[in-house]
């Protein structure tokens, strides 16, 4: 769909290489920094969610309706923690502070955990138990401001800043206490001010390493490696510790873990594992290209190999019986007598009647008539005697130079050479 809609807009030309969720990005990038090796990864930032590794062997549902045939003995699963309590699980953790939240933010009754958790709602719990106590005298001798009852006027990095204050000093603590407007306030305000933030954060830290070991409990391997990343655990002070402390009390015994924060984790993780999917493509292509030319190289020695016997057969089929493959080859049939194939091509031509001065009724072939005369030429005495020339030369101009053949008629069974040896002999008499 992503592709189709970049297709669609034309402006530029992208290849989409894998999809993935933040906290996958940051296990590949803990992994990445750890010699391969991270078994959970987890954000907490403006939200919060994890993924782990599971063995396959227990994995029932998604497996069972797979298209494709999955070959691992693992994959990473994306739990989506971020809505537990969406079905009433997490009812006793919530206070009345969490219950404002919940029903003024976008998506009452959903995504539970972020909201306990997170620091998109961090910083508005801190604003209405502020309020609360303000409104109650307990603070500020109930002096507050327009601003700080004004909702979403508290971001979460208040809460970072004012943390990182050094006792005593409190610098970035007046400074925004400032920016709420509030002018009129004593040192127990801004000590009570910094609890409420620390009060706040810390149950946040706390219910996200619950989270953590709570997988880490179900990995149970001796040594584990959580990978974590997201703002409110860069940026808090004290978030770090909490988790790690809290992660340590509520994991079984005999299990070690080690958490490894990555910057930018989701991130790096992507580009990753776009640069490992565009490397298995380009192994893929090549094995596939690599195999489509040996299957042509294939194809093309049977095809070689199978001309040759062809070839081969053939000049064994000559040498045998050269008769009927040259037969075969102009597409004619074969008779038993050789002599006959040519006998069968030559057309037997239409008979006429013509003339010779010996006899009417010899029959000839039609374009084998006696040729034309030739021109008279001046008469030559032939031994002294012009009457034998004339008689001689009339003969000649008489009778046919070449009658191959003679049919019909009376004189059917004279041949040919008898006629020649009787012309002749008249030509000796006429001598």
């Amino acid at each position: 769909m992503l592709e189709e809609a970049i297709q669609r807009d034309g402006r530029i030309n992208v290849e989409i290489m894998a999809l993935i969720n933040d906290t996958v990005g940051t296990m590949v990038a803990a992994a990445y920094q750890n010699n391969g090796q991270c078994d959970i990864g987890v954000i907490i930032g403006t939200g919060t969610n994890a993924s782990y590794m599971e063995n396959t062997k227990n994995i029932h549902y998604g497996l069972q309706n797979a298209t494709e045939k999955y070959n691992y003995n693992q994959m990473i699963i994306d739990t989506e923690w971020g809505g537990f309590g969406d079905r009433g699980e997490a009812d006793y953790i919530f206070t009345e502070y969490d219950k404002i939240v919940d029903k003024r933010s976008d998506h009452p009754g959903v995504n539970s955990l972020d909201k306990l958790i997170a620091g998109m709602c961090m910083g508005e719990l801190v604003r209405l138990v502020l309020e609360k106590l303000t409104r109650g005298k307990v603070l500020f001798e109930g002096l507050g401001s327009e601003t700080l009852f004004t909702i979403g006027s508290f971001p979460t990095k208040y809460i970072s800043e004012i943390l990182h204050d050094d006792c005593g000093s409190y610098v970035h603590t007046r400074q925004i206490m400032g920016e709420l407007g509030i002018d009129d306030y004593t040192f127990s305000d801004m000590l009570l001010f910094r609890e409420v933030c620390v009060v706040v954060s810390r149950r946040a830290a706390n219910l996200a390493a619950a989270s953590i070991a709570c997988v880490l409990n179900r990995v149970k391997k001796p040594h584990m490696i959580v990978g974590i990343d997201g703002s409110t655990y860069k940026y808090h002070p004290f978030f770090e510790h909490w988790v790690y402390e809290k992660i340590r009390e509520l994991i079984e015994p005999g299990l070690d873990f080690k958490i490894v924060q990555t910057g930018d984790g989701s991130g790096r993780g992507a580009a990753l594992i776009t640069a490992i999917i565009w490397r298995l493509k380009k192994r893929r292509q090549a094995e596939e290209q690599k195999h489509l030319d040996r299957r042509l190289s294939i194809e093309q020695y049977e095809k070689e190999r199978e001309e040759k016997e062809k070839q081969t057969e053939e000049v064994k089929q000559m040498e045998n019986n050269p008769t009927e493959v040259i037969a075969a080859a102009i597409g004619q049939s074969v008779a038993e007598d050789p002599v006959d194939v040519a006998a069968h091509e030559i057309e037997e031509p239409e008979e006429s009647v013509v003339e010779l001065d010996d006899g009417p009724g010899k029959l000839v072939d039609e374009h084998r008539i006696k040729p034309p005369t030739e021109p008279e030429t001046p008469r030559k005495k032939l031994n002294g005697s012009p009457e034998k020339d004339h008689d001689h030369q009339h003969l000649k101009n008489e009778v046919p130079t070449e009658i191959p053949y003679l049919n019909g008629g009376q004189d059917d069974d004279t041949s040919t050479s008898s006629l020649s040896e009787e012309l002749d002999g008249s030509a000796r008499e006429i001598e």
